[in-house]
This record gives structure tokens, sequence and C-alpha cells, in this order.
């Protein structure tokens, strides 16, 4: 119960939502802060109806907030439970029912009491006979393609929990486990059989299909290149002895994909500069990219003048560089944060133009948002063989240096317990928050390169606060000015995708732009009406225009609004790119002074010039930033704000300085007790096959991919888009299928191979 607490939970709500509706009342979804979907409310009582008759809710959440503002950190569940406890009053054991009718009726106004009689009224002339559940698939299929989206491995419990969650009162429980079991409903393979779905673990066929193909890329490409490098080469006489050798093994790699591990600071992009050398004067093209916006343009900065984002790379690179990129070089700088489809993807470039992947970065930084850890999966699962730089040059002080290498090997706690050996673990209670703000103004002011790290959002915008507070007495901050800008919302693609999640005064911050409602890239627009499936939205120029979630939601970011105070010398953190305006996602701009139009000026850390248009919004305050946007970074001192982190957060945060890493923590022994002995990958769905049946779906894929060739040969043209959609296993051979087959004698022969090995893989799976 305890370990699938959200399955029980959504399962009790989900059955109280059909008895609701069987007496005939409304039901409406209720949202968190994020606006995601927790349970479900009855139409027509209003939030304040709610916390007049929810006084007990009231009185425990008082008292976790007075722990927080005690402690500094919120309280364990243990913890909770004894505030429950203590805020428990004495039972009346003597009181009526009537009476406790009476008292609760007290609470109200006359008349709202009167509306809340007319609506329970209204709700008994309309009850009518529990309704039939209808909506199972759509429920399970959109639950799928929510969890997924980040995930590569799920528990049947989750699964179901998220699909009931959906659809409160509109599903019923046994048909969603069993179209989960039989897979109708969706994409879902069972990777291990548990006493019932709910134990089992599901990945996605594509999910799997992902995995295999990069493998397939890896594997299938060894030995079979002349070496990477050329023979004349000689490789710069500042390597490092560690850095020389590994510079030597890439170049004399024979395989299409080799890979280049660093810890943080050992020097990675030295070495790599010199195989890009090498690499060019054996006239071969070398292409750089990065995951993120941010780390590509440190790469441009390091010499690759060429580099540009992985997806900038997938999307048009053989359209933009065609013919250069045959034979070419890829490298690809913080693989780590690559996905499974990015990586799928990279792997289908490679092959189709006959070019070489060198994959760099480190598995145990920071994953990517997105499902799958691309490059872990290729270190645990295929033949990739892996050059590693050990030694760490960024961290000039012995002990901090020995403190990070505990945390590279994944020993996160250790490495921590080091750092306190040193004395730069500081417990400080309630004011940790107020202790790193004051620590980071000192360093500031003593014009120091520092960096302020915090994991969680609620802690970055109090350790904010405190920060311009103190940079205010010291007149550093000009006059403030309320802004409004977009505090993003962190949904899933499929639920950006559902009109029902959007609300009026929800803003969108677009990716791209979209002609046909006359929307540019980069500006902001807000949510006016939703009606039907579609939104009408309005600029900030008051231009009015219609979008439909279903079809267009990978245009936009969703967020809400929040306002904040800006002022001249104010930092501010770009969340998200604005090519027009050269605006790149993390980078840390500091404003300058406010235009009449609205806009910002700004200069960027090396001083150049640039504007914030005033349609803009997707930006916040950027003295303290997350881990994830610090890694990649490099500064002389880095101060760690944190009540909790997980493994991968301590070693990146704490890695990035040269001098000092100083921790702030309400509570040394509850942040040590929370942190994991390890750094653990995350679950691939090839972790939980043995390796027989890894074995035969390699097989099966392999078939599959030969059988499509053979379509691709004898189809005509006009009929190979609507068999690629074939190329996916399928629950079922459809009719349409069939006539395709039976209409064209010619492809007889290919589609037979293409269903034995749909078959098959029906079979195996």
């Amino acid at each position: 119960m305890f370990s699938a607490i959200r399955y029980a939970g959504k399962v009790y709500q989900n059955e109280l939502a059909r008895g609701v509706l069987s007496a005939g009342y409304t039901i409406e979804p209720a949202l968190d802060e994020n606006g995601v979907i927790e349970g479900f409310e009855i139409a027509g009582v209003t939030a304040a109806d709610r916390a007049l008759a929810s006084k007990r809710r009231a009185q425990i959440e008082a008292g976790i907030a007075a722990f927080k503002k005690k402690h500094g950190r919120a309280p364990t569940t243990k913890e909770i439970h004894g505030i429950t406890t203590r805020t428990r009053s004495r039972k009346l054991t003597e009181i009526t029912t009537a009476e406790v009718r009476r008292r609760q009726r007290a609470d109200f106004a006359p008349e709202r009491l009167q509306t809340l009689e007319a609506l329970v009224e209204s709700s008994r002339r309309a009850a009518v006979a529990r309704p039939e559940p209808a909506c199972e698939s759509p429920a399970l299929r959109h639950a799928c393609d929510h969890l997924f989206e980040r995930a590569s491995v799920q528990r049947g419990h989750e699964i179901i929990a998220e699909a009931l969650n959906q659809s409160l009162g509109s599903v019923s429980l046994d048909a969603l486990k069993q179209k989960l079991i039989k897979g109708h409903a969706s994409d879902c393979v069972a990777l291990t059989n548990g006493p019932t779905c709910l134990h089992s673990d599901y990945a996605t066929r594509t999910g799997l299909w992902l995995e295999l193909d990069a493998i397939r890329c890896v594997d299938f490409g060894r030995d079979i290149y002349p070496p990477l490098g050329s023979r004349r080469f000689e490789p710069d006489q500042r390597l490092s002895p560690e850095q020389r050798k590994v510079v030597q093994a890439l170049l004399a790699s024979t395989d299409r994909v080799c890979a280049l591990r660093g810890v943080a600071g050992a020097g990675k992009t030295f070495a790599l500069k010199e195989i890009q050398r090498s690499v060019e004067t054996a006239d071969r093209t070398v292409f750089a990219c990065a995951p993120t916006t941010s780390a590509a343009g440190v790469l441009r900065a390091d010499g690759f003048t060429n580099a540009t984002t992985l997806a900038d790379l997938l999307k048009n690179g053989e359209s933009v560089h065609g013919e250069r990129l045959r034979r070419a070089t890829l490298i690809v700088d913080e693989a780590g944060i690559a996905s499974n489809r990015q990586g799928a993807e990279l792997c289908h470039l490679v092959q189709r133009n006959n070019a070489r992947l060198v994959l760099v970065g480190d598995s145990r930084q920071h994953s990517g948002v997105e499902a799958g850890d691309f490059l872990s999966i290729l270190e645990r699962h295929s033949r990739l063989k892996t050059c590693e730089l050990t030694d760490i040059r960024r961290q000039s002080e012995t002990a901090y240096r020995a403190a990070v290498k505990l945390m590279a090997q994944g020993h996160s706690r250790a490495g921590l317990e080091a750092i306190d050996r040193l004395g730069w673990l500081r417990e400080a209670g309630g004011d940790y928050i107020q202790r790193a703000a004051d620590h980071y103004v000192s360093s500031l002011t003593a014009k120091r390169d520092v960096i302020l790290v915090a994991p969680r959002w609620e802690e970055i915008n109090r350790l904010t606060e405190a920060v311009r507070a103190e940079l205010k007495k010291r007149r550093m901050l000009g006059e403030g000015t309320p802004t409004t800008v977009a505090e993003p919302m962190a949904w899933t693609k499929a639920q950006a995708a559902r009109s029902a999640n959007y609300h009026l005064g929800y803003l969108m911050t677009l990716h791209r732009s979209l002609p046909e409602a006359g929307l540019r890239a980069g500006e902001t627009v807000s949510v006016v009406a939703v009606a039907r499936g579609r939104l009408q939205v309005r600029t900030s120029s008051g231009q009015e225009a219609t979008v439909a979630p279903a079809r267009q939601a990978a245009a936009w970011t969703v967020a809400a609004p929040r306002t904040i105070e800006l002022a001249t010398g104010d930092r501010v953190l770009i969340r998200q790119n604005h090519r027009a305006a050269g605006l790149v996602n993390g980078a840390v701009l500091t404003l300058e002074s406010p235009q009449a139009s609205g806009a910002w000026r700004a200069r960027d850390a090396a001083g150049c010039e640039m504007e914030i248009p005033a349609d803009f919004r997707a930006f916040t305050h950027g003295y303290a930033v997350t881990s994830h946007k610090s890694q990649g970074r490099t500064c002389d001192e880095v101060i760690v704000c944190a009540a909790q982190l997980d493994a991968k957060s301590t070693y990146v945060a704490f890695s990035r300085a040269r001098q000092q890493a100083t921790g702030y923590t309400p509570d040394k022994t509850a942040l040590m007790a929370a942190l994991p002995d390890s750094n653990r990958p995350r679950p691939a769905a090839l972790d939980f096959l043995t390796p027989a049946r890894v074995h035969r779906l390699r097989w099966a894929r392999e078939a599959i991919l030969r059988a499509n060739v053979l379509i691709g040969a004898f189809l005509p043209e006009s009929l190979r888009a609507v068999m690629v959609t074939l190329t996916t296993p399928a629950p079922a051979v459809t009719p349409a299928k069939e006539r395709i087959t039976e209409s064209y004698s010619h492809g007889r022969s290919s589609m037979r191979a293409h269903e034995a090995a749909q078959q098959t893989i029906r079979m195996r799976i």
C-alpha cells in the first residue's frame, strides 16, 4: 500500500467520483499549482466552501508551515504524523449526529447555505443510474503518452493510477487492468511478470526499438572503418599523459561509434580539440553539437565554430549540410543528456551518411528530461569502446579534488562527508537561506567568480528575495518595476495537447512561429478563452488568435503568470531561446535600463549588449540556478544551498568550482540520510530482460528492418509512406493492410517477410 500509495488514492477517488456522478452532481478536475490534475471537486462548491468545511486539514497545514519556518525544511512523513497527532483536538464522544450537522451548517452564511441546499436538491432531481464506463482506452493511451515521455520503464500500478487520474468517475478499474494486460489500448509491453499487472514492469514497444536500434548501430559498426585520425598527426605537447593516451586511443579507433568519458573537470574539451585537429588533418569534416543551446555555445567559444544543438542537427543537418555530412565525423558533447529518441535518431543519421560518431560526456552527471539515458544504455548494453579521463584538473585543493573524485565514482554520500570534513558544509537551521544569500553577496562584492546553486525552485525563489534585499541595502540595484514573467509548468506533451488543462490567464511562449495564427517565435501570449478543443490567445499588442493544442502544442511552452520586480543591475536567467533577439536558454544577463516599449537593455557575461523584447516573458531572476543549469559551467567558488540533494545534484553542484565549494543546509543529518550511497542510472527497458529475450528481440528487430528494405524496393513510391506505418508492431493485422497486400502482387513476398517478422515479435514479447 505504501509503495503504491498513489494508486490506492486514485482507486478511492475514482469510486467516489462515480458515486457522486450517480447521485446527480457534476464534477470538475481539481488542479495543483502547476495545473496538473490531483483529484476532483463538485461543481458549484467553491474553494471558500471547502476551506470552511476542512478545518482539520487547515490545522495540519498550519503545523507543517510552522515546522518549515522553524527548521528551514519540509517535515518527513514521520514528522508529519507527529504534527497530525499533536494538532488533533479531543474528540467529543457525547455529541450527536444532529449536533455535528448543526455545527457544520453554522459555519456558513445563510445565503451561502441556501445556495448549497439548492445544489443538493437539483442533484437529487437529476440523479441517474450509474453510467456505463466508456473511456478506458483513451485514458490508458493518454496515461502512457504522459508517463513514458520522461521514463523508459513504469510499474503497472503507476500506469493504472494515471489512467484513473485523467478520467475520474468515467472509467472502470477492472477494464483498465484488462486493457493494460492485453495491450489493446496502448503500446505497452510487459518486461516482467508479477503476481498481477500492478506488480509488473512495463515499457513501450517504441521505447524498446529505440534502445535496440542504438545498440545495433554500435555493435554492427565495430572494426569496419580505417582509423579515425591521421597517422601524420602529433598531439599537442600541453596534453597530460592521460589526455595524450586517450586522444591516441580515440584516433586509432576503427569503430563507427566510440566514446570519451570524463569526470567533471578532467579537461575533456582540450582533448576534443586535438581530435578535431587530427580528423581535419585527414581532410574529413567535423561537426560538433550538444543537447543544450548553452553547451553548444561553449563548444563554439572553444573553437568548434560550426557547433549547434543536437536537435538542430537532427532536424536540419541533412537539408543544410547535404553531402558535407557524408563520411563526416560527428562529435556530441554532454552526450549524457541525450535521450533515447535523440540517440536513436542520431544513430540513423550516422548510418545513412556513413559517418563516424564520437560521444563525449559523463553518465553520472545529469540526464535529460526526456525518457532514456542514451549514453548510459550504450555503456551497459552495447559493445561501445570507451576511453576515460579520470584525473581531475579543475580543483586546485587536493582534499577538494579527492572529494569530487569520490562523487564522480558514484559515492555521493562519501564525497559530501569529505566536503564536511573540510568545514565547507554548514548547518544553519531555519537561517540556511539567509546565510547562503549573505555569503553570495559578499563574494559578488569582492568580484569573485561565484555560482549560487539550489536544487528546488522554491529554495531559489527564497534565495533570490534574500539576495536582492541585501543588494538593495548596498545600493547595488536601481528602482524596481513590477513585471509579469512566465513560470514554466513543466507539462509533458500529452498534458499540453489537452485543451481541458488550460485556464484563463495561462501564458504560452512560442518555440516556433505559427504563421496560420499570426504568431511569431519567441513571443509570449496569454489564454483568454477555452472552448471546443481550441484556445483563444492574445498577444502583448492586443492581437487575438486561435490555436489547437491537439495539433500545435509542440510549438509552445505553457507557463503560469508570476509577478517579479526588475531593476537596473538585476541578473536574469533566460529560460527559453529567442533566436531573433539572440537570447539563449540558460544565459544569465545583467539588466542595464528599461525601454519605453517595455523592453530591457542588457549585457551578457562577455559584455555584449542585447535587448529582451517586451513580448518575451520566458525569464526570471538569475542569481541562483538549479544544478541542471550549472552543469558545464566552471567558477572559482560555488555555494550550494539545499535541504535535500540527490546523487547527481550533489556531484554536479559541488564539482563546479576551482577553489572552494560551500554548502548550507538546515540539517546535516537529514541531508546525509536522504542521500543515496551510490549514483544509479535511470532504469532502461533492456535492464529488465534476460539475455536470451534480448537476443530474440534483436533478431526480430533485424528481420523487420530487412523486410522494410524489401518493401521499399518492390512497392511503388506512392505506397511506401503507407507501408512505413506498418513497421511498428501492431496488436493485429488490419483489413486495410490485408487489402494492400492483395492489391500489389509485386510486394507479396516482402509483405510476407514483414508479417513473419511482426508475428515473431508479438510471440516473443
